[in-house]
């Protein structure tokens, strides 16, 4: 809390964490063929059990006063970017890095951008002039690949 709230209006913070705030992948019940049930009863590391509901609402209490410009988070081995609500505007999910394990995602009403089923990562470009840019990289199996997805993030006080 005090590390998110001492930030000044004219800094950029961005908050890194292992489970994301929201998802449309696994842990958020939209994969595979018990993906379904999970929405009704999930484990602890799924978005829809008190344990995660309690972390994610501490989470989001600490950004109240003075919210990130995003929230970055693995946890799901796929990339998200997503369109978050007052407590942080922008949530990334990026747990896509390893050659060897990626997984499904879907497209959410929240959702800007979903790659499943794919390596990659994403990149923050935060410029000294203002701005910053958000770029989504991909890669396939044979080394092929490159940035997939980009946009522009505003700073607080400023409309999207």
């Amino acid at each position: 809390r005090a590390a998110v709230g001492g930030a000044r209006e004219d800094q950029v913070t961005v908050v890194a964490g292992h489970h994301p705030l929201m998802t449309g992948g696994q842990h958020g019940g939209y994969c595979g063929v018990t993906g379904p049930f999970h929405r009704f009863g999930g484990r602890s590391q799924d978005i829809i059990s008190s344990a995660n509901r309690t972390m994610r609402d501490s989470i989001e209490s600490a950004f109240a006063e003075n919210p990130p410009l995003a929230y970055a988070a693995g946890h799901e081995h796929n990339l998200q970017v997503l369109r978050g609500a007052e407590a942080v505007r922008t949530l990334l999910v990026s747990g896509a890095g390893s050659g060897t394990k990626v997984s499904c995602g879907v497209h959410l009403r929240e959702s800007y951008y979903v790659s499943q089923n794919r390596t990659g990562f994403m990149r923050l470009d935060i410029l000294r002039g203002g701005g910053v840019l958000l770029s989504v990289f991909r890669y396939e199996k044979d080394g092929t690949g490159g940035r997939s997805y980009s946009r522009w993030i505003e700073p607080r006080g400023e409309t999207p």
